[in-house]
């Protein structure tokens, strides 16, 4: 969604992540530049002339799960096999896309044997009821991921709040 895409607009910055692979996985493009092009592999998962999710879960998911069908994470999950080491997830957990996608994404990765690390930006106490319930979906959903052998397919995540006034 649009807080994974700022975060890895900002690891772009940094030199210290120059062989990391960076994904942007977002319903919006607007924020995208020539500098994002060139160094983040940006999957657009864009599903009807609405732009964006309008902080609906169900269907960031659903525009996930369409483009997951077409095949359009395929190269994603392949370099993330290949990789062979935890794979970083960054959202907001108060939006639709990002945190209607993170699930999904969470589940397509535990199930090719990928450890992935959800870095979770959460709403701040001021922020409006719509997006702590989000937070509350998310971190359910989250929850109830298991491996192939029934264990909890997501170990270790992290949670940031938002400062004040942010979103």
């Amino acid at each position: 969604g649009n807080t994974g895409s700022m975060i890895v607009k900002s690891v772009l910055s940094s030199s210290l992540l120059k062989d990391v692979s960076l994904y942007a996985i977002d319903s919006v493009t607007s924020s995208v530049d020539l500098e994002m092009i060139n160094r983040v592999n940006i999957i657009p998962i864009i599903s009807d002339e609405k732009s964006g999710s309008g902080r609906n879960r169900e269907r960031g998911r659903a525009m996930y799960e369409y483009h997951e069908e077409q095949g359009d994470f395929a190269e994603m999950y392949e370099n993330a096999i290949n990789a062979k080491s935890p794979v970083i997830i960054v959202t907001s957990a108060a939006g639709g896309t990002g945190s209607g996608s993170c699930v999904a994404l969470c589940k397509a990765l535990v199930s090719r044997g990928v450890t992935p690390v959800p870095i979770i930006i959460c709403p701040n106490p001021s922020d409006p009821d719509a997006f702590h319930l989000n937070t509350n979906d998310l971190f359910i959903e989250l929850s109830e991921i298991e491996d192939d052998e029934g264990e909890p397919g997501i170990k270790s995540y992290s949670v940031f709040q938002n400062p004040k006034d942010s979103a």
